[in-house]
């Protein structure tokens, strides 16, 4: 994990200063605290903050080929390194260090920018051709890794993180009114948004060349299609040896390792199959919410026994006061997960032991792990249905769901009312979509919703176009969460959370290899069937454990939040939601905010997603607009 930012500046622009990408440098100190490198010229000027995990001595960046004509900043790893460094050196390619990024340089000589086909790993990364006059940048293929650019006055700019490019970009920068629409629904911006005009966000799987006066971004790679589907019991086996070779390749590092274990079922079962990869010792690192519902250290402490680690608790203690802002202003702009404080937490715990964790973020889109699947299996029964009958069936189910309840009993009444009657893909964004859309219109004032005709329809078509066109209602609706909630908001929050304490979090699950194969080969049945989501993982944790302990209730990484809106907390964020320069921004109606506090407070309804919603928008405007970052 490191830091990286770049300045290319057109003929006639301004060349790159070294004092500006010092700057930007500054604002990336917490992501790479080992190192600082920089490369200017009157075109380009490339700076990089390193957290240094192989090739310790000789890591330093940015870093070139032998005559200096092709330069990189890198952040992540490349897992397979060492193959591709004996495919370069049988070409004749001499190496002066033995780190994974001069590898980078090498293989882009050889393969240009479809060098992005031959890695293994997760990445952010620009590399400067002097020949061709060009500036080529990508983004690992779910987004692992982040990579913000813009263009302004006659250059382009690149970071890791929009802190560092506004330290630079002076000028007046407005909301992107459509950014803050899909943040409300989707708790993120979503790319290529940001929630600043102007400024953009890399997507997975993207790249971007920049060269003879124009910018183009593209796309490098997608989730492959279903091939040879096997039987089941072959690929109980292929997952099983694939999860233990991505286990083995990225656990090696020059620094300590440790594990992630919630003690869920994606946790748990990378570090088993650490445990019977040989590694050894183990150490993990559980979160503990003590006093309330939301504590299974219980199962993190099974796990752990079982398996035989060095385990440690992590119990949350913090101030929400000082906590969030921080997490705002790192993460660059709005983000409504609550589950960024955990993760927050247990980051800052894991670091006094290690500098490299491995996590089991991706296993429920890897497996089909969430809930919300399984309504969607009864998508096959109702297209057979007689007109009428499905009329009546999606009534019914409507009377089950509150009008506006967002629970998941309502949230999957809701999903079977709309399931009955029209398409799997557009009505799956009645859950994924956090934020109703006629509650959206209601809370912001006019002049922040965007101008479109079709705006009620906003959620549910970008749903359908993120989704694949599969026949399968359920494979959809992963590929979906896999393009939607696992490459903007849980690689997003894993990574910025991480990174603020200096951790690098690795995550087997979205190994490309593995992936890949599961995509083509895996049967759906193993996957969501009946009444069971993860099917292929839970057969290859009950190896390990006892049925009890894997087909239980599924537990999320949410805190307990909804206390944060009461008390003393709620004390402050009444302060803040319906302060004066909360009001003054013209984001969203003080009155309708204040009544939904109040609903809350005095537990009428449990509006807590919204509230933090709001609350994250308005911590993110305090420690980034009013600081004058701008």
């Amino acid at each position: 994990m490191c830091g990286i930012a770049a300045i290319f500046a057109e003929e006639g622009s301004a060349s790159p200063a070294l004092n500006e990408l010092e700057r930007m440098a500054d604002e990336l100190v917490h992501r790479g605290p080992d190192d600082v490198g920089y490369y200017v010229n009157e075109r380009i000027g490339l700076a990089h903050r390193r957290l240094s995990i192989i090739d310790i001595a000789c890591g330093h960046q940015p870093i070139s080929n032998e005559d200096e004509t092709v330069w990189i900043i890198f952040n992540g790893e490349i897992y397979n390194f060492m193959l591709l460094r004996k495919e370069l050196e049988s070409k004749g390619h001499k190496f002066k260090s033995s780190s994974d990024t001069e590898v980078l340089v090498h293989l882009y000589e050889e393969k240009g920018i479809e060098m992005l086909h031959d890695l293994r790993g997760v990445f952010a990364f620009a590399i400067w051709d002097s020949k061709r006059e060009r500036l080529f940048a990508a983004r690992d293929r779910f987004g692992e890794k982040p990579l913000v650019w813009a263009e302004h006055n006659g250059r382009l700019y690149l970071a890791s993180e929009i802190a560092s490019l506004l330290s630079v970009m002076h000028g007046e920068y407005r909301i992107d009114k459509t950014a803050l629409y899909r943040y409300l629904v989707f708790q993120a911006p979503v790319a290529p948004l940001t929630i600043l005009e102007g400024i953009n966000r890399l997507q997975a799987g993207h790249r971007l060349v920049a060269e003879k006066g124009r910018v183009r971004v593209e796309r490098y790679w997608d989730l492959p299609f279903p091939e040879e589907i096997v039987s089941e019991q072959e690929a109980e086996e292929q997952i099983w040896n694939l999860l233990l070779d991505a286990v083995k390749i990225q656990q090696v590092s020059e620094r300590p390792l440790g594990f992630f274990l919630s003690g869920g079922i994606d946790s748990t079962l990378i570090v088993a199959a650490a445990r019977s990869a040989g590694i050894s010792p183990i150490k993990t690192y559980s979160v503990v919410f003590p006093g309330t519902s939301y504590d299974e250290s219980r199962y993190s402490d099974e796990a752990a026994r079982r398996l035989e680690t060095e385990h440690h608790r992590v119990e949350i203690d913090f101030d929400v006061k000082d906590l969030l802002p921080l997490l705002m202003r790192r993460f660059g702009e709005p983000f409504g997960d609550p589950s960024c404080v955990p993760t927050y937490a247990v980051s800052k715990a894991a670091k006094e032991h290690v500098t490299v964790v491995l996590s089991g973020d991706g296993g429920d889109e890897f497996a089909g792990g969430y809930r919300t699947y399984l309504p969607l299996q009864a998508a096959r029964i109702f297209k057979t249905l007689p007109e009428k009958w499905q009329d009546g069936l999606s009534d019914f189910f409507a009377s089950l769901g509150k009008a506006g309840g967002r629970g998941n009993t309502d949230r999957i009444a809701r999903l079977l009312s709309v399931l009955a009657r029209g398409s799997a893909k557009r009505s799956y964004s009645f859950w994924r979509t956090r934020f109703p859309m006629a509650m959206a219109n209601e809370i912001l004032r006019p002049e922040m919703i965007p101008d479109s005709e079709e705006l009620a329809e906003f959620g549910p078509k970008f749903i359908a176009e993120k989704a694949a066109d599969l026949s399968d209602p359920v494979e959809g609706a992963r590929r979906c969460d896999i393009r939607i909630q696992l490459a903007e908001l849980f690689c997003p929050k894993v990574d910025i959370s991480s990174s603020a304490n200096a951790l690098e979090v690795r995550e087997p699950f979205l190994d490309p290899v593995l992936c890949e194969w599961s995509e083509k080969h895996l049967p759906s049945s193993l996957r969501v069937r009946g009444r069971v989501t993860k099917r292929i993982s839970k057969k290859l944790l009950g190896r390990f454990f006892p049925p009890e302990f894997i087909h239980r209730k599924k537990a999320g990484f949410t805190p307990p939040y909804d206390d944060w809106f009461r008390g003393k907390n709620g004390e402050w964020a009444a302060d803040v939601l319906l302060s004066e320069r909360a009001r003054n921004r013209g984001w969203f109606r003080p009155n309708a905010v204040e009544t939904l506090l109040s609903k809350h407070q005095k537990r009428e309804a449990n509006l807590k997603e919204t509230l933090f919603l709001i609350l994250a928008a308005e911590l993110w405007a305090r420690e980034i607009l009013d600081r004058k970052v701008l």
